[in-house]
C-alpha cells in the first residue's frame, strides 16, 4: 500500500521545534537529511540539540541515499491509532544507513507480496506525503 488512504484520518503529527524542523522540511520537500556533526563528523538521529557522541553543538543537517538494510523490525497487528487501521499488519523497522555503521532510521517497511521484510533485506527510501504539511519516510524492499 502505497499512500495513506483518503478514507482513514491523518496520522497525528509532530510538534516541529528548531531542532527537528529542517528534518521535517526535508522530507516535505523529497529528501531525507539528517544531523552531522561538524566536530567529529558523526551522523546521528533523531534530531537533537546536542551530538550524542563528543557534546558539540555545532549540528547540520546533510543529505544520505535513503538506501539501507532492515537491522531490526516488528509487525504491528493490533493498531491504536485510527490512521494506520486499514494498514494492518504492517511493519515497522530501524534500518540502518550505509553513510556510517550504527546509523538507523525508522520507518514503516513494504514487501511487494505484503509478507513481514527480512532481517538484512535491501531497502529503498520512499517518501509518502500524508497531509500538505507532514510526509513520512517509508521503505520499500528492493528488487
Amino acid at each position: 500500500m502505497s499512500d495513506m488512504s483518503a478514507a482513514s484520518p491523518a496520522p497525528p503529527e509532530p510538534s516541529a521545534d528548531r531542532v527537528s524542523a529542517p528534518y521535517w522540511e526535508a522530507l516535505r520537500n523529497g529528501s531525507l537529511v539528517l544531523q552531522r556533526c561538524s566536530q567529529c563528523h558523526r551522523f546521528q538521529h533523531f534530531p537533537s540539540a546536542i551530538c550524542g557522541t563528543c557534546l558539540s553543538f555545532d549540528l547540520r543537517f546533510e543529505p544520505v541515499s535513503g538506501q539501507g538494510r532492515v537491522d531490526t523490525f516488528v509487525t504491528i497487528h493490533h493498531v491504536t491509532s485510527p490512521a494506520y487501521a486499514d494498514r494492518a499488519p504492517y511493519s515497522v523497522a530501524w534500518v540502518e544507513l550505509p553513510e556510517q555503521a550504527g546509523l538507523r532510521v525508522l520507518g514503516i517497511v513494504e514487501t511487494e507480496d505484503a509478507a513481514t521484510p527480512r532481517i538484512g533485506a535491501d531497502v529503498r527510501l520512499r517518501l509518502v506525503p500524508v497531509s500538505p504539511r507532514l510526509t513520512l519516510p517509508e521503505f520499500v524492499v528492493a528488487s
